[in-house]
C-alpha cells in the first residue's frame, strides 16, 4: 500500500484475546496475571477453568494481577465474584492488585468495592493472604504454561442485538 508507513493489521482474534499466566509458591498462593480482555465467551471460560484447576490443586489463596487487563465486561466481573465465592468456600482468599481507577469506580457502583480487597502491590496482596509481613517470598514456581484464550468470532459488543456493556481500562 503506497504512502502508508508503519501500519499494523489487527485481527478480531487479537482484539478479543486474553492471556492468563499463573505463578505459585509453596504457601498455596497463586498469582494470576491477566492480560487483554476478560469478556463473555472463551476468555471468561478460560479464567473459570484456570481457577477451578488451581482450587483442585489446593491453591486457595489467589491474587489477580490486573495491570495488563484492557477491558472487562459483566461476565468478567461475574467470574471474579465467582472466584471469590469458591476460594472462600474452601477457606482461602482472593485479592486484586494493580486495579485501574475506572474499574475501581465500577466496583464501587456495583457495591463490590467492600467485598473485593484491592492492593497496590503484589507483595502486599500475597502477604495479606499468608498472614505474614511484607518479607514473604514471592511466587516463583510456574504452574503449567501460559495460556492464551481468544475468540475468532464477531465481537457481540459491537454488532447485532446482543450488545453488552464493556469497560475499557487504561484510557
Amino acid at each position: 500500500m503506497k504512502g502508508i508507513h508503519n501500519a499494523r493489521l489487527v485481527s478480531v482474534a487479537d482484539l478479543l484475546a486474553m492471556t492468563i499466566e499463573v505463578r505459585t509458591n509453596r504457601l498455596s498462593v497463586a498469582v494470576i496475571n491477566l492480560a487483554g480482555r476478560l469478556t463473555a465467551g472463551i476468555a471468561a471460560a478460560c479464567f473459570h477453568d484456570q481457577v477451578d484447576e488451581l482450587l483442585r490443586l489446593n491453591f486457595t489463596k489467589i491474587v489477580l494481577n490486573m495491570e495488563r487487563l484492557d477491558l472487562i465486561d459483566c461476565a468478567g466481573i461475574g467470574q471474579i465474584v465467582n472466584c471469590l465465592c469458591k476460594v472462600r468456600t474452601q477457606g482461602g482468599g482472593l485479592r486484586l492488585v494493580h486495579v485501574d481507577r475506572r474499574f475501581r469506580e465500577l466496583l464501587a457502583l456495583l457495591n463490590l468495592a467492600s467485598v473485593l480487597e484491592i492492593f497496590e502491590s503484589e507483595q502486599a496482596a500475597v502477604s495479606s493472604l499468608i498472614g505474614i509481613d511484607t518479607d514473604a517470598p514471592m511466587p516463583e514456581e510456574p504452574l503449567g504454561t501460559e495460556e492464551t484464550c481468544s475468540c475468532a468470532s464477531k465481537d457481540p459488543a459491537t454488532s447485532g442485538p446482543n450488545k453488552r456493556m464493556l469497560l475499557e481500562l487504561n484510557t
